[in-house]
């Protein structure tokens, strides 16, 4: 039996009680200042008192936090970058500040998609998934051709942020310092190119792609193209995502003869629904990785691979049940591969 993979630590939440005195002192004595700012006045202030707890991981989340910790660990080596420039800019104009900028956005979207995966959250996994295939998108179209896309980033953001300045002056609050504000509108009239909707995005990034990320990755955690990503997750979740009778649904339960409906505040529960978002996560977070050691060589091919195959068998091993999980006393997780009849039931 191999060593057993090092897992995140689990730590175990404990109940806070919090009061208006506590309060008073979190913010260094400024309570009565505080509170003749409300509206609405607390006639026994004092009383107010609640538990504020959190949901902890469990053995269902052990691949998949593993996952992640391997991914974030690569992630690192991406997105340390120093620039100084030597005339005003947005510092997003240089391919490497802008790349190292969108790894470190993604990565912040997986490590928070990982503190919000014990809840079980599908719906909310669902948001933080599609926000990140999202990204994933754009880095690769982006990544594909730098010198000719980032620009059409910029053209976009900056003409949306001029938009909002713009409003906002009408309101007497201006966004923008004047100097700030010239030079996005002097690159707007120079840059005529502007970013693609989202499925462009993806075909052309397939274009830039396809053949060189199938190659690098483990076939277990093949997701056919960047246009996949799209169909797939982003454009097939949509519903869940917005207002819909779909993302509605999960919290209405029939049930009874006749059928009634019940809404009790609790979504429907599905081992495997409620994680798939957060292994999509984990698909697409690992092709960005791909394009960026493509594009920049960081991370480097050899852990990247190793880490995509630990990722692909761990997952294997957990869908044939033989992926064994271990907590210590000092509340450490450790995994390792079971043995024929050790084997354990795990839904697919």
């Amino acid at each position: 039996m191999p060593t057993p993979t090092p897992l995140l630590a689990r730590s175990m939440s404990r109940g806070t009680n919090v009061s208006a005195a506590s309060c008073e002192r979190l913010s260094g004595g400024r309570a009565d200042a505080a509170r003749t700012r409300d509206a609405l006045r607390v006639s026994q202030p004092d009383n107010l008192r609640f538990t504020v707890g959190h949901p902890v991981p469990t053995r269902d989340h052990a691949a998949l936090l593993a996952s992640y910790h391997l991914l974030l660990g690569l992630a690192d080596d991406c997105v340390r970058v120093q620039v100084t420039p030597t005339e005003p800019t947005s510092f997003f104009e240089g391919w490497e500040v802008t790349r190292a900028a969108f790894v470190a956005r993604m990565a912040s979207t997986l490590r928070h998609l990982a503190y919000l995966a014990p809840s079980y959250s599908r719906l909310d996994g669902v948001a933080l998934a599609r926000t990140l295939v999202d990204h994933v998108i754009t880095f690769a179209w982006i990544g594909g051709s730098p010198k000719e896309r980032v620009p059409a980033l910029l053209r976009t953001s900056f003409k949306s942020l001029l938009a909002k300045d713009k409003r906002s002056r009408e309101r007497g609050v201006p966004l923008l310092e004047n100097a700030p504000r010239e030079r996005l509108r002097a690159y707007t009239r120079e840059v005529n190119r502007e970013l693609p909707k989202l499925p462009r995005l993806s075909k052309e990034a397939d274009a830039s792609w396809r053949e060189r990320v199938e190659s690098s990755l483990p076939e277990s955690l093949h997701i056919v193209d960047f246009q996949g990503l799209y169909d797939q997750i982003y454009d097939q979740y949509a519903e869940f995502d917005h207002p819909s009778t779909l993302g509605l649904q999960v919290f209405v339960h029939l049930g009874g003869s006749p059928v009634s409906a019940t809404v009790d505040g609790r979504p429907e529960r599905n081992l495997v629904e409620d994680l798939r978002p957060y292994w999509i996560a984990v698909f697409a977070f690992s092709e960005a990785l791909v394009v960026s050691n493509l594009a920049s060589g960081r991370p480097r091919l050899q852990p990247l691979q190793q880490t995509l195959q630990t990722i692909g068998t761990m997952r294997n091993l957990e869908r044939d049940g033989r992926l064994v999980v271990t907590e210590t006393a000092d509340g450490t997780t450790t995994i390792g591969v079971a043995f024929e009849d050790e084997r354990t039931e795990t839904p697919s």
